[in-house]
């Protein structure tokens, strides 16, 4: 089966699931401010074993606890923030939105809404 991935303003065709090594990517990135500090805090429960079993994989990683914790977070909000901005259709769907998107401008009063609706998250300035 044919899908297309469709990410921002770029239409990228998939074939089993594999994209095209030349396709455009709009990725989340984040690179911290230019001499920022850490000073924010997150205080996190864990059991025993947890706490020993991530003390572990960051020793392996030649990390701190705080830097291996950091790392794994910035890169699973990476592909959270990815993932909502990522729509997988099949070609027909597609063919079918690009064919309505051509069509006359019309006010759907429920999008409307939903666009003036607060994000479900924030990116610095």
């Amino acid at each position: 089966m044919c899908t297309r991935v469709y990410a921002l303003d770029w239409p990228v065709e998939v074939n089993n699931m594999s994209t095209r090594s030349d396709a455009p990517t709009m990725n989340a990135t984040y690179e911290p401010a230019p001499g920022e500090q850490r000073s924010k805090r997150f205080d996190l429960r864990v059991t025993p074993s947890e706490a020993a079993f991530i003390r572990q994989a960051a020793a392996s990683r030649r990390q701190s606890v705080t830097e291996f914790l950091t790392t794994a977070a910035i890169e699973a909000a990476t592909r959270a923030i990815d993932e909502d901005r990522r729509i997988v259709l099949m070609n027909e769907v597609f063919d079918r939105l690009a064919q309505e998107m051509e069509g006359e401008d019309e006010l759907v009063p429920a999008l409307a809404n939903l666009i003036k609706r607060p994000r479900r998250f924030k990116l610095p300035d």
